[in-house]
């Protein structure tokens, strides 16, 4: 389990808080192609943007909430919700369907775990546990 983790997990993880990583380590082929379905509207947009769009999106799934992700994320609840229309916009995904929200986050693990093969930071400013674009 532990070589699953991203280069920048500190300390001991449980299995459910490292699931993600672990299942998208084990997709081989179909995490590509989850890539490819998934994330191709997110590359295009500015780097500002989208690394706005995902910080709301981990908020959102971390918590459960539109209230509890405007306080993780230090923004108004509206401001959240633009956000979360936005991303379903770009990627056709509504994280309120828990196998949608899915899809993102392995997808987004997938991406990250081939940036760290490639040797880690995009400069794109996806946060930390996000995934990464190529430069």
């Amino acid at each position: 389990v532990a070589a699953t983790l991203p280069r920048t997990a500190r300390g001991p993880r449980t299995l459910p808080a490292a699931a993600v990583d672990v299942a998208a380590a084990r997709l081989g082929e179909v995490g590509a192609q989850l890539v490819e379905e998934v994330l191709p509207g997110l590359g295009a947009l500015p780097a500002p943007e989208r690394a706005r769009l995902l910080e709301v999106a981990a908020a959102y799934v971390a918590t459960g909430s539109v209230g509890g992700a405007a306080a993780a994320s230090y923004c108004h609840r509206n401001t959240v919700l633009n956000r979360l229309r936005r991303l379903q916009e770009v990627t056709g995904l509504d994280l309120a369907v828990p196998a949608q929200g899915a899809a993102l986050l392995l997808a987004l693990a997938v991406r990250r775990a081939g940036a760290e093969e490639r040797g880690g930071a995009d400069g794109h400013g996806i946060p930390a546990g996000l995934g990464r674009w190529p430069s």
